[in-house]
């Protein structure tokens, strides 16, 4: 069985950061990471399911940072920036692969939550609409990389006053409240504003975070969403249109 931990101290760097990836397993024990090229300072957010593949972030020689890939083969890789903001982006969390990358990225825009695969490289996923802020992080990923959660409408402050979204291949981003209340008929939410989501289930069925109750007050959640959104979307795309209905006509007719 192979354990590993995906963080750790041996090194110095610039700017009061101090620190370097490392990787621990049973076979190995602790083995440091190293830096990208140039830089001084790394820290690794997550690993793969087999943990062949770790993600994070380290600096750059210009002083920016950019998310890293790190596999035994090619050792730390950054996967870049994109062009137009400033010199940035950084991993939160990997799929059980180690495929799909997710995190954060500056656009000339702002930072925005990102999705890496190496078909489509870094793509910036954006923001919400009608928020107090213009920014976003991808903070959670489904192991099949289709699902991901994080934080919309973000400054960089913690203040509450942002609010917890859901992206999927189909749907693209929403928010979290509006995508549980229009799938799946959850009344219960009336009156909450779900701030964050730091963390979906492999399956993608189960998100954790934390939110503002009725009452004012903040509160963690957990939602389980079952084995699947509402009754009409037939093929569980999460979209709602004729092929729901085809498929339905199909399995009727199957006798299944």
């Amino acid at each position: 069985m192979l354990a590993a931990f995906t963080g750790g101290y041996a090194g110095n760097g610039s700017g009061g950061f101090i620190g370097q990836a490392c990787r621990w397993s049973l076979a190995t024990g602790l083995t440091p990471l190293g830096f990208l090229p140039g830089g001084d300072y790394s820290e690794a957010n997550a690993i793969s399911a087999d943990g062949s593949v770790l993600v994070g972030g380290a600096t750059t020689p210009a002083g920016g940072w950019h998310t890293f890939r790190w596999t035994q083969a090619t050792g730390m890789v950054s996967l870049g920036d994109l062009p137009g903001g400033d010199d940035f982006s950084f991993a939160f969390d990997v799929s059980a692969d180690g495929a799909v990358v997710i995190g954060r990225c500056s656009t000339t825009q702002g930072r925005f939550a990102m999705r890496w695969t190496q078909p489509t490289g870094m793509v910036s996923l954006g923001d919400l609409p009608g928020g107090s802020g213009a920014e976003s992080a991808a903070l959670g990923v489904s192991d099949d990389g289709n699902t991901i959660v994080g934080i919309a409408n973000f400054t960089d402050t913690f203040n509450g006053n942002h609010d917890a979204f859901i992206w999927t291949s189909s749907r693209g981003m929403r928010l979290l409240k509006d995508a549980l209340m229009a799938d799946y008929c959850v009344p219960q939410l009336e009156g909450w504003r779900l701030t964050s989501a730091w963390g979906v289930s492999g399956s993608g069925r189960v998100i954790v975070g934390e939110g503002v109750n009725p009452q004012g007050n903040v509160e963690a959640y957990i939602v389980r969403l079952g084995s699947g959104p509402c009754r009409a979307d037939f093929n569980a795309d999460g979209a709602l249109n004729s092929q729901d209905f085809f498929d339905f006509l199909v399995a009727f007719f199957a006798g299944c």
